[in-house]
């Protein structure tokens, strides 16, 4: 109800298809997910 501001982050990029694997920094392939996507709440 409000008590606790959870978090969510990726520990690790996530690729947006098999034939991307591996996915590297600067590699110039586009993530799905980049590294440290998530979600957060804020209070109001």
């Amino acid at each position: 109800f409000g008590d606790y501001n959870p978090t969510g982050k990726l520990p690790v990029t996530w690729m947006g298809s098999a034939s991307q694997e591996p996915i590297n920094a600067g590699d110039g392939k586009p993530a799905l997910f980049p590294l440290g996507y998530g979600l957060r709440y804020r209070r109001h």
